[in-house]
């Protein structure tokens, strides 16, 4: 079996030419332009009630389709949410408050439901 040529070793091996790349938008633009066009300001906060989380966006959104769809299974399937998971949220936001959030009726589709209190609202709201 031909030995490989030692002059073509790993450090020694023709580097391959890389194709130049067009330039850049931001070459061509001045960067106040660039962050008007492409940067829009954000927020994101919680609730905390005496110092303890209560309520992020994600709850806010829980909340929201609860309220849109009057189930929390259906709430969860619009978020792509477990079930469990929507569930121990609703659970940790009752502890810390102490009051109800969400209340809910047994029954299937066709007597039962959620139904954000309200409590929840407000809270929701602020």
């Amino acid at each position: 079996m031909p030995r490989p040529d030692p002059s073509l070793s790993k450090g020694n091996r023709p580097k391959r030419a890389r194709p130049r790349r067009a330039r850049a938008v931001a070459d061509r633009e001045s960067p106040e332009l660039l962050l008007d066009a492409h940067v829009a300001p954000a927020l994101k906060g919680w609730l905390l009630w005496d110092g303890e989380f209560v309520m992020g966006p994600r709850y806010v959104r829980l909340l929201e389709g609860i309220e849109r769809h009057g189930s929390i299974r259906a709430a969860c399937a619009d978020l792509g949410l477990s079930y469990r998971t929507c569930l121990t949220r609703i659970r940790r936001m009752e502890r810390v408050t102490g009051a109800s959030i969400v209340i809910t009726q047994r029954g299937g589709s066709a007597r039962g439901g959620a139904e954000v209190t309200p409590l929840g609202l407000r809270a929701r709201d602020d």
